[in-house]
């Protein structure tokens, strides 16, 4: 199931609005950057309040809820274009939608050495996390 503040942001960057237009003083704009990140969960009146203020229907917007494997493939793209544009800000961002969603574990440790290698510092990277991205990415089993 795709997260709403991945959608809201996508609807959003689609209206070419900044946080603040589309939000327009329903709710604050910190708040709402954090409801885009997946870190703040938004009540359904203010949500709603938002789809009305930006002429976005009702229906599709949750019949967008439930394209799970097309968010977490735009989720996947996004990364590795922060990724390839050095955008660590971007990268950080993603990271953390994607940390605090129900994404896959391969997408989750994705973001995980994407955000280590571009802050330098996948060597640091746990000898836990080195063995769950042997099994899910190499399918190697523990000692083998």
């Amino acid at each position: 199931m795709k997260n709403i503040g991945q959608i809201l942001k996508k609807e959003r960057k689609i209206r070419g609005l900044t946080q603040e237009e589309f939000v327009k003083e329903i709710i604050s704009e910190s708040y709402y950057s954090k409801v885009e990140r997946g870190l703040n969960e938004i009540s359904a009146k203010d949500l709603f309040a938002i789809l009305d203020h930006n002429n976005i229907s009702e229906e599709e917007f949750i019949s967008k809820l439930h394209d799970s494997k097309d968010s977490e493939k735009d989720l996947e793209i996004e990364l590795l274009q922060a990724f390839y544009h050095k955008d660590i800000k971007e990268i950080n961002n993603i990271f953390e939608t994607i940390s605090n969603s129900n994404c896959s574990e391969r997408l989750k440790l994705t973001a995980l050495i994407v955000q280590a290698q571009s802050q330098n510092r996948i060597k640091t990277l746990s000898k836990k996390v080195r063995s769950r991205i042997n099994i899910i990415f190499l399918r190697i089993k523990n000692g083998k």
